[in-house]
């Protein structure tokens, strides 16, 4: 079974070479006899990257990507089909010569096929040559290059000694041309009413944690509570109690809510209707999200005695009610402190909404393009969340998720979420600029302050990932720096909601 990290790891990892779309070149035997001549190769093609001087020309091929084409002379086609051949004499039995002797040229083209050590040869330069072109090309690349030429097309045109005309695409970082002044953005918002729902909800919490229960000679009935010891065990496959639960699933003086939908699966109904002094076993189905062992929508039993069953009665909401929850507290002060609560709230909703205004209004301000590289790792890292999120949520099996992972799937989801990822992306690229450019520091004492949190809530969890985790409070926190500081800079105009009830 796994947890809802290793789906997410999962979804990565089965993704990645979907994602992998380094240098295409042919396949040919020497690819499954390879790594023993990995050595040599690797250092073969480090010597190419020094050695070869190449004129490149490097040409705009929008959506923020380039096309660098390449002049590879004569002398760096002949030197790695050279290696090539080296690698095929290490790599390859030929029979009447001992493995990694000389062996003549037309003998090695004659048994794997000229195709076979073009294509190695090609493999070579692809790994060297073009990986030092992009390097020394002074563009701010991102992402993998792809071949721009098929593959096997170029495997045609190779010949050792002449000079190839290679071309190869590769995203780059965005450049962004303001087209107005950031520092004077206009925006309209509308301020959040008063969410009484959400005041009667608050004080009804309250009500209920300052519950009177009263003990009766009746059977538990709804809305009332029942104080039981209980012990948990697996079902066996006859019925009968079976292996015991863990201890969390355990104890005594327990006191069981008698509300539908509290509990797990069968302990409502199970416990409706028992008396002071009854035992009975009750049969219940373990949640989806049952956190220990390997126990979710498993059969369990709960091995249940009821020792007493209360009315359970709500205080009314006067001083009296206020004190038990702080002494000396009055109603009216218990009142505004809800509502300042409540007050604080719609302030975080209404700062949300402001900058995503300031956001959409900086978006129409700047021209940008979303490399395609950005999008798909944006969307990648949603996608492995999203199914680590349906994990967590019990709403689908290892085995549909292990479905869902697919190329095909990630594909559609991505052209789902490409709006949202893209103006995500390039709101986040323009504000660290801002950020740059206005001189705009996080206060590293409030990130060390933030990650500590973090950290103490992931106690003890391996796959805590300490840098990405700092990472994302930096970013978090110079977003929230530079949306302040234009909000400062603009003219933000709140429009009134309509009028509410007021609260008590």
């Amino acid at each position: 079974m796994y947890s809802a990290a290793q789906i997410a790891g999962l979804c990565l990892l089965v993704l990645a070479p979907f994602f992998a779309n380094a240098f295409q070149v042919a396949q040919n035997p020497a690819r499954s006899v390879r790594p023993a001549a990995g050595n040599f190769l690797s250092t073969a093609r480090r010597s190419m990257a020094s050695d070869t001087n190449m004129g490149a020309s490097v040409e705009p091929a929008g959506n923020s990507s380039v096309i660098i084409k390449l002049n590879v002379p004569g002398q760096a086609t002949k030197e790695c089909w050279a290696q090539a051949l080296v690698a095929f004499t290490q790599a390859v039995e030929f029979e009447g010569f001992r493995k990694g002797s000389k062996i003549p040229e037309q003998t090695i083209v004659n048994q794997v096929g000229e195709d076979s050590v073009k294509s190695e040869a090609l493999h070579i330069l692809t790994n060297s040559v073009l990986k030092s072109a992009v390097q020394s090309s002074g563009v701010n690349a991102i992402g993998q290059a792809q071949l721009v030429r098929d593959s096997m097309e170029l495997v045609k045109d190779y010949s050792p000694g002449k000079e190839l005309l290679m071309e190869i695409k590769i995203d780059v970082f965005p450049t962004i041309e303001y087209t107005g002044d950031y520092k004077g953005l206009q925006v309209a918002v509308d301020k959040v009413p008063f969410d009484q729902e959400r005041y009667d909800q608050a004080l009804l919490s309250l009500r209920k944690r300052q519950t009177v229960l009263t003990e009766v000679d009746e059977p538990a009935a709804e809305g009332m509570s029942a104080i039981v010891d209980m012990a948990g065990y697996l079902r066996a496959a006859d019925g009968s109690r079976g292996e015991p639960l863990p201890e969390l699933a355990s104890g005594d003086q327990v006191e069981v809510v008698l509300e539908p939908g509290r509990y797990t699966e069968g302990l409502y109904e199970g416990v409706l209707g028992m008396r002071a002094g009854e035992e009975k076993d009750v049969v219940v189905t373990l949640p989806a999200r049952f956190s220990v062992g390997n126990l979710a929508n498993k059969e369990a039993i709960f091995a249940i005695k009821c020792s007493a069953v209360k009315v359970r009665t709500l205080p009314e909401p006067n001083d009296e009610f206020a004190a038990s929850i702080r002494e000396g507290l009055t109603f009216a002060e218990l009142n505004e402190e809800i509502k300042a609560a409540v007050g604080q709230e719609n302030a975080d909703i209404e700062t949300q909404n402001r900058n995503r205004a300031l956001e959409e209004a900086l978006i129409e301000q700047v021209k940008i393009e979303i490399p395609e590289t950005l999008v798909v790792e944006q969307a990648r890292e949603k996608y492995a969340m999203m199914m680590a999120d349906m994990k967590t949520e019990g709403s689908k099996s290892d085995e549909e998720l292990k479905e869902m992972i697919t190329p095909e799937n990630f594909e559609k989801y991505k052209e789902i979420v490409r709006p949202s990822v893209t103006r995500g992306l390039a709101a986040s690229i323009i504000l660290a600029d801002i950020a740059k450019r206005e001189e705009l520091a996080i206060d590293e004492l409030e990130v060390e302050d933030q990650l500590q949190l973090v950290k103490n809530q992931a106690r003890g969890d391996p796959n805590f990932d300490e840098e990405g985790v700092r990472a994302r409070i930096e970013a978090t926190l110079q977003k929230n720096i530079v949306l302040d500081w234009l909000a400062d800079k603009g003219t933000i105009t709140w429009n009134e909601p309509p009028e509410e009830r007021p609260a008590i």
